[in-house]
């Protein structure tokens, strides 16, 4: 072998007399029998075998170049984030306890309307129209409880189809049991409203408390569809991977509900009234 132009792997292939001889009788003849083979076949078809076999190399080179750029992504893969944790972590103890806390207090609050509302009726609208408030808040709860329902079984079936990596799949899980939701709350509504008197009265109201038990059983019927939704978010926040926004929103409602309750029920004296337009407007 001697250096060859054209860089430093570049060689030329040097044979002795008895090389060039054993060349001849072995390499030349293997050479005139594929021309002879190549000529035999035709050019058409010589063609249509070239390309054939250059569609192969190019999609082998195309696999190598995506099996390259996993492995690659693999070794760049950025280490597991001490500030944001995602469904697919590992979860320690610790890192649990710190994801389960957001959606904890976001329960808490969401119990905190009756209460609120209760607080300032029971001080500012007199004993009788806490007792009705307190009588047909559970037959309310018992709809809004839908949303729950449909939000909870909802973001596992959603999260396992994401664990698939069918996101498209996921969207249309998504936007069906949202309509789902809102048709249920429409449907609610509409039941609740005829259903009220006679579950007060099962419920034990006397006619003193059955008045304030349908003022404020049928505002909040009014509005079922937002409390049944914000209930079905509440978990798909968490889905999202983002339990702390979702305690956001439910600390400002809840926030809202005291301010407003203060102001509608304790300022403006407007007793049951004013407690179910509280509870609502913080909702939306």
């Amino acid at each position: 072998l001697t250096p060859a132009p054209g860089g430093k792997r570049a060689k030329n292939l040097n044979l002795t007399e008895s090389g060039r001889a054993l060349a001849e009788k072995t390499i030349a003849r293997v050479v005139r029998a594929e021309a002879a083979a190549i000529c035999r076949m035709g050019l058409e078809r010589m063609e249509t075998d070239l390309a054939i076999r250059q569609g192969y190399l190019q999609k082998l080179r195309e696999e190598f170049t995506q099996l390259k750029e996993k492995t690659d992504g693999h070794k760049t893969e950025k280490p597991m984030s001490k500030d944001r944790i995602q469904l697919s972590d590992h979860f320690t103890t610790g890192r649990l306890l710190r994801f389960v806390a957001s959606p904890i207090i976001m329960m808490i609050f969401t119990s905190v309307y009756c209460v609120v509302d209760g607080f300032f009726v029971s001080n500012f609208a007199g004993k009788t129209t806490f007792s009705a408030l307190n009588l047909i808040y559970p037959f309310l709860q018992a709809f809004g409880c839908l949303g729950f329902m449909v939000g909870t079984g909802g973001s596992a079936l959603v999260a396992m189809t994401l664990g698939t990596g069918d996101k498209k799949q996921a969207d249309n899980l998504f936007s069906m049991l949202a309509a789902s939701t809102i048709v249920m709350g429409i449907v609610s509504t509409i039941i609740g409203w005829f259903l009220l008197e006679p579950a007060a009265q099962l419920l034990g109201a006397t006619p003193e408390l059955l008045p304030n038990c349908l003022m404020y059983g049928r505002i909040l019927l009014v509005f079922q569809t937002a409390f049944m939704m914000q209930f079905f978010f509440q978990s798909f926040f968490i889905t999202s991977e983002k339990p702390k926004l979702g305690l956001a929103f439910t600390v400002l409602a809840g926030l809202t509900n005291i301010v407003l309750d203060f102001l509608l029920v304790g300022v403006l004296r407007g007793g049951i009234v004013g407690a179910a337009s509280a509870t609502v407007i913080s909702q939306m």
